[in-house]
């Protein structure tokens, strides 16, 4: 009989394979109690909904049994991490908190709920609820993706304190992640559990309107506040490939096309809806709430300046056309093998 995914990860830490001081199973007691339970019940959700993700997986690779759990540690971050017969994705008990501490913060910020159309005081139970479980979702997912695409080996952080010196390389397995990490959180939002809490709170607001602008919105705030509670690094030519992760502001611009392009698929109605003037209404309020105040006029971060010059729509086009290049591989690669499929049959 195979071992267990927790007993997997136990071996794992016995023999010090987790690294980093990695502790598991993650000491939970001293969090709230409701809040301990609601992160076992959004671990087992999540479980399953990837569990099924992972039978359907895009293209040519199928990744091992999917199981995501909780590690004490003293760093922030999440982290794919490939054993035996499991694909996993560890949560730090840290960046747990820092996520709860950034949806409370943006929780009572009241551009929040005028934006969402949201009672400012009722709904903040709502709102740090939706915005913690969304952030913790969507990089769950982009997790998830990066063992999807192939891209772990053995072991990958989200989070890096060392430069990037596989450059465009490495970045172009993050816009990979994001963009299918934003159909799968998506889809668990709109069709699986992760909406549970805002439905809830509509009926008992009595309201039967808006609910998906409302999910839609919720989204868009909460991805851009896991990018931009990041450090706002200014980027040039030569700093630029430096960084695992591609500048925020590009992919967010990536997360807004990827959205739009599930909603056509899933929602046609809010693919109208999400116009770039209605993404920017939600995403400048946000950079000026985790980064401070934007002078009339000027660009929205540092980021943009470089992002919108020769040199930074180069280094745009060179990552989209190293995207589009495996994309198309993976597509001639899935052709190949169920042209051979059906050949043997």
């Amino acid at each position: 009989m195979l071992p267990t995914p927790q007993e997997v990860l136990k071996d794992l830490h016995g023999q010090g394979a987790l690294r980093d001081g990695y502790v598991y199973p993650a000491a939970l007691e001293p969090l709230e109690e409701s809040f301990r339970a609601f992160l076992v019940n959004l671990r087992d959700e999540l479980n399953n909904d990837l569990r099924d993700v992972s039978r359907n997986v895009l293209f040519d690779f199928t990744p091992p049994g999917f199981y995501l759990d909780y590690v004490d540690a003293t760093e922030l971050n999440a982290t794919a991490l490939s054993s035996g017969n499991y694909s996993f994705v560890l949560f730090t008990v840290p960046m747990v908190k820092r996520l709860l501490e950034t949806s409370d913060r943006l929780s009572e910020l009241s551009f929040v709920s005028e934006l969402l159309a949201l009672p400012p005081v009722s709904s903040r139970p709502l709102l740090r609820t939706m915005l913690f479980s969304l952030q913790f979702t969507f990089l769950v997912c982009h997790e998830f993706s990066h063992h999807a695409f192939g891209h772990v080996g053995t072991i990958r952080k989200e989070f890096h304190d060392s430069p990037n010196n596989q450059g465009l390389a490495w970045q172009v397995h993050e816009v990979e992640a994001d963009t299918y990490a934003a159909y799968i959180a998506l889809a668990h939002l709109f069709d699986g559990a992760g909406g549970k809490p805002a439905d809830t709170f509509f009926a008992e607001q009595h309201r039967s309107t808006a609910l998906d602008e409302v999910l839609l919105g919720l989204f868009i705030l909460a991805v851009g506040t896991l990018f931009y509670t990041l450090p706002g690094l200014s980027v040039d030519s030569t700093t630029v490939t430096q960084r695992h992760h591609p500048p925020e502001d590009l992919r967010m611009n990536y997360i807004m096309h990827s959205t739009a392009s599930w909603c056509n698929q899933s929602r046609p109605a809010l693919e109208l809806w999400l116009t770039p003037t209605r993404f920017q209404s939600y995403i400048r309020p946000l950079i000026q709430a985790t980064r401070g105040p934007v002078a009339a006029g000027s660009s929205l971060s540092p980021q943009s300046v470089f992002l919108s010059s020769p040199d930074g729509a180069k280094y745009r086009d060179e990552l989209e056309q190293l995207r589009l290049a495996r994309f198309a591989a993976r597509r001639e690669r899935k052709r190949s093998k169920q042209a051979a499929d059906a050949e043997s049959t």
